[in-house]
């Protein structure tokens, strides 16, 4: 190598470390990142978010965040007070993790970015109407760094179309029509009961296959699922799918067609959301058709992407500042798929570092599907020297 050749070679190199030595600085130099996870329900109430709750605790462990759980319950006014609480508590979070609700989130989304308190949301998008009101993340709220939520109207119509085909296949119509209830939680309180109410109503509309002979709430609980069917099904005879926008309601609905004397599978076809673990024994038992599922990791996914950015490695360039999770159908026919793990699995023994790109420079995109986590398993003890 010739003189100008080496001195060329030593400017290239005090060129990049000049480069990457604040990147490198900023990294490693900042504190743990405290986190807030905003959940609306207290423990054991919502297996549904029980699930998230599992899961993100875990992942914090592994990459040293500090998580605090704050529990609420459903409704505007505690879930406005609680949000604002853990926002302006002495001890306040870096970020603030949470669900959007209409009439509560507005006030959080403010009150953090008065604080400097960066948000994520997750597990639904802005409500109809106040989405001119918040504007999209990192515009009006500098501080709201991201959102990913499921495509709702998508899941809502393919639990429907999945529902009405089975029942057609099995020749439950009356004049070529399938007749349905549709069952939701607590109205429409966000953009996600929205979205999913509108897909077994864009679904009849579509085709001329299926009739919605009645919608009904009951407030994301089994107990008063069972006891609204109880009712509907004796008013409409005709019924042979109950499409359910949660699994819990689903499982309600179950008991209620078995004590009418319907045989679930054969005679009703039910369906939910959530992949809850009841649901998809359910799914094995052969009394529910179907429940479409994956949208728990969302909490995983705004936990790592938040504690990246919280390192100077910001997700937008990568999954975008929005992104959207499509629900995947776990039937008869691949259950065992998504029984097997998610009723043995310990979360603590996924290695979350792997889907941080801090931990794991070499990351070119975040995967955050129950098969990559799968394949991520710590390596265990009795395996080990």
């Amino acid at each position: 190598m010739n003189r100008n050749s080496f001195t060329a070679k030593c400017l290239q190199g005090a060129l990049m470390h000049m480069v990457l030595l604040p990147w490198l600085t900023l990294a490693t130099a900042q504190p743990a990142p405290k986190m807030s996870l905003f959940v609306p329900d207290a423990p054991g109430i919502s297996p549904f978010w029980d699930q998230i709750t599992d899961v993100m605790r875990a992942a914090a462990e592994d990459l040293e965040i500090d998580l605090k759980v704050v529990h609420s319950t459903p409704n505007s006014y505690s879930l406005k007070k609680d949000g604002l609480a853990a926002l302006n508590h002495p001890d306040k979070p870096d970020y603030f993790l949470s669900g959007y609700w209409k009439a509560s989130t507005q006030y959080h989304l403010r009150r953090a970015e008065q604080l400097g308190i960066r948000t994520f949301i997750f597990n639904s998008g802005v409500a109809t109407g106040e989405d001119a009101e918040t504007g999209k993340p990192r515009e009006k709220y500098r501080h709201w760094i991201g959102q990913v939520a499921p495509d709702d109207m998508q899941a809502g119509y393919l639990l429907a179309d999945i529902l009405i085909e089975k029942a057609k296949a099995a020749g439950k119509t009356d004049n070529g029509k399938v007749h349905l209830i549709a069952m939701g939680g607590w109205g429409e309180k966000h953009k996600m009961e929205e979205d999913r109410y509108n897909g077994p109503k864009n679904r009849t509309n579509a085709q001329n296959d299926a009739v919605l002979d009645q919608f009904i709430l009951a407030g994301w609980s089994r107990d008063t699922a069972y006891n609204e069917l109880m009712t509907a099904l004796k008013q409409h005879s005709k019924v042979t799918v109950i499409w359910c926008a949660g699994d819990i309601m689903a499982l309600g609905a179950i008991n209620a067609a078995k004590d009418l004397g319907l045989m679930p599978g054969r005679d009703i076809f039910i369906g939910g959301i959530d992949w809850s673990l009841d649901g998809l024994k359910a799914i094995a038992a052969g009394d529910m058709t179907v429940s479409l599922g994956g949208h728990f990791l969302e909490g995983l996914k705004a936990l790592i992407l938040a504690h990246d950015y919280h390192y100077g490695l910001d997700f937008a360039g990568d999954t975008g500042v929005e992104t959207q999770t499509q629900l995947d159908p776990a039937t008869a026919a691949n259950v065992e798929r998504y029984l097997d793990p998610l009723s043995g699995l310990d979360w603590h023994e996924i290695d979350f570092r792997r889907f941080s790109k801090k931990y794991n420079p070499v990351l070119q995109h975040y995967d955050f599907s129950l098969e990559a986590l799968l394949k991520n398993l710590k390596p265990s003890p009795l395996n080990q020297g």
